[in-house]
């Protein structure tokens, strides 16, 4: 093995470590997994009234825009446990085949095959206590009218006398294209009290059902399988769940082998029974009895299983080395951007550690941005195609310190194609770099002792059009607060001469805002000028005035940059320090302009 490779393993160990003390701690606990480690984003929230009600509330599945599940709440509307279908912001309706009320017989769950024309359920015979006594598991097909077929039962050989069956879960295998049916049972011959168990559904004739090689001594229950990941999710005691019922899941490997179960985690699963889960596309299905707002006020620490929805995530794990990629590198930055609206999803400022981790909604593109003073930022297009959703990928990047004689930004993916601009045309040379004539700065207008602030056009290359259309930008911006300031006394003497092409003053953010346009290769030198001109505003200001901010454009043969300068955190005027950074902050958007709309501007040149 390399010790380059030994060296990197050596450097992740630590986070190893605490990996591995928070799962042992949360098998311990009752506290979710945010308050030790970002495990994974899901979104788990707690559905309405018009789904949950006082009572059990059972088997949540969806099958195009409806959601169908059980509940035995409803006594005065429903009758007992009895099946209903949800359309969202629409009403909640029985299925026309559940049992009368006064029926022993309820249907305890349910389960629809991928082509909706056959529906499984539960029937659990109710005894005078209230108690399910007996369950046995029926079908029902749907014709070509869309009416449902009388009632049907599995052979003997399955609903075998003495017996229960539950948890009806259709799939289909992908290596021999056989229909199967997963349910849970305490027939002779398992591994625990209630097993998984299987068996073919050819054309209308049941196999003869097959134990699972996963069960444990424990209880399993409520197997869901997902066709296209040829997965089987279900709820177990055993396999070291960290609360009464967990999630797992296992996949299919084909020739009748199955995979170890792994559990999906936190907040999936609590410390409390989580059963029935499960999902159609990116949103998933859960009932749980964890603790909620929804009990009684006489019963406030009740156990009532209700359903919630999971808004399901990819989970990136991110790791931040420096440019030898073996070095971690700590107090770094990381936003989360959705480039199709341009906003921030998240914000990561100045870890502790050399990594984190970000949610990403399938579907949806992304741009990773890290950065850290004194670094070149990374710019990485980044979405969740093709990742798993209990399963963390991850992604490690370098940032290049800003010391390398080329003065170009590294090579990470999308760098320049997000801040490139157009260069100066061809015909034309480039422009000069400003002059820093004391001559130049005293012949200007306003009179010996007062002169202005130099105007671009003397040092800059003349492009009228380009300044005039950079000011509309900041009035159409906000009119009311952007004015723009013609000179300062003894300012060319406070700057050493050094000039800007705008100096605007912001009444909102009641701070004078400088911007510089120069046509050069970005060099981590450049900051000074910005600095130096900064300290000079700062220097003659109101002292009760906020401290200026400086945005530089820097239009380079190769790359280019917008640096926004900003304070700081401090109104030290007299020795004041500065932020540099390649990115927008979030809370100034609407108030200063964003890179995107200079580029826009540079584009219409």
């Amino acid at each position: 093995m390399k010790s380059g490779l030994i060296q990197k393993i050596l450097l992740l160990y630590p986070s190893c470590v605490l990996l591995f003390s928070t799962c042992a701690l949360l098998a311990q606990s009752d506290l979710p997994a945010d308050d030790y480690f970002r495990l994974s984003h899901h979104e788990v929230v707690l559905m309405g009234q018009e789904v949950n009600s006082p009572g059990p509330d059972l088997s949540p599945f969806r099958y195009a825009s409806k959601l169908y599940f059980t509940t035995s709440g409803w006594e005065g509307k429903a009758g007992g446990s009895r099946l209903f279908t949800y359309l969202q912001n629409g009403a909640t309706v029985a299925v026309p085949f559940n049992p009368e009320p006064g029926d022993k017989d309820r249907i305890l769950d349910a389960m629809l095959t991928n082509t909706g024309k056959r529906i499984y359920y539960t029937l659990g015979h109710i005894n005078e206590k209230g108690e399910v006594e007996k369950s046995r598991i029926v079908f029902r097909d749907k014709d070509f009218n869309g009416r449902w077929s009388p009632m049907k039962h599995l052979p003997p050989a399955l609903n075998s006398k003495g017996t229960n069956m539950a948890n009806p879960a259709p799939g289909i295998f992908r290596d021999n294209r056989a229909e199967v049916l997963f349910f849970t049972s305490d027939r002779p011959g398992g591994a625990g009290r209630k097993d998984i168990w299987m068996t073919s559904a050819e054309n209308g004739v049941f196999s003869p059902p097959v134990r699972l090689p996963f069960n444990t001594e424990e209880d399993e229950a409520t197997p869901f399988f997902d066709i296209a990941g040829q997965t089987l999710y279900f709820s177990s005691k055993g396999h070291n769940a960290i609360g009464g019922f967990d999630v797992f899941r296992s996949h299919y490997l084909g020739n009748g082998q199955w995979s170890a179960p792994q559990r999906l985690g936190q907040p999936v699963n609590s410390p409390f029974d989580d059963l029935y889960f499960t999902f159609n596309k990116n949103t998933g299905y859960l009932t749980s009895d964890r603790p909620n707002k929804t009990c009684p006020d006489d019963k406030p620490n009740c156990r009532d299983f209700d359903i919630y929805k999971i808004d399901l995530l990819a989970t990136l794990q991110v790791f931040l080395f420096e440019s030898n990629g073996m070095e971690p590198l700590y107090n770094c930055t990381v936003e989360l951007k959705d480039t199709g609206s341009g906003r921030i999803i998240s914000t990561y400022m100045n870890l502790e550690n050399n990594y984190t981790s970000v949610g990403l909604r399938p579907g949806v593109d992304y741009q990773l941005i890290v950065s850290k003073k004194g670094y070149f930022p990374v710019f990485k297009n980044i979405n969740a195609d093709g990742m798993d959703f209990f399963k963390a990928g991850f992604i490690e990047l370098t940032l290049q310190p800003m010391t390398r004689p080329q003065h170009t930004a590294p090579d990470n993916d999308n760098i320049t194609s997000q801040l490139r601009m157009p260069h100066p045309p061809p015909s034309s040379p480039p422009p000069p770099e400003r002059q820093e004539s004391s001559a130049a700065a005293t012949d200007q207008k306003g009179g010996k002792g007062e002169p202005p602030i130099p105007p671009a056009t003397e040092s800059k290359p003349a492009q009228p059009a380009f300044y005039a259309r950079f000011q509309q930008l900041l009035l159409n911006m906000d009119t009311t607060n952007w004015m723009q300031i013609t000179h300062i006394p003894q300012m060319a003497s406070k700057v050493n001469n050094d000039t800007m092409d705008f100096l605007f003053y912001h009444k909102k953010l009641d701070c004078l805002i400088a911007f510089d346009l120069r046509y050069k290769n970005f060099q981590p030198d450049d900051t000074e000028a910005m600095d130096h001109y900064l300290s000079a505003v700062n220097g003659i200001i109101n002292k009760n005035q906020q401290p200026a901010i400086g945005i530089s454009v820097f239009i380079g043969s190769e790359n280019h940059f917008i640096i926004y300068t900003f304070p700081d955190g401090n109104k030290n005027m007299e020795n004041p320090s500065f932020i540099h950074t390649f990115l927008f902050p979030r809370h100034y958007k609407g108030v200063l302009p964003d890179p995107s709309a200079i580029v826009k501007l540079l584009d219409d040149e």
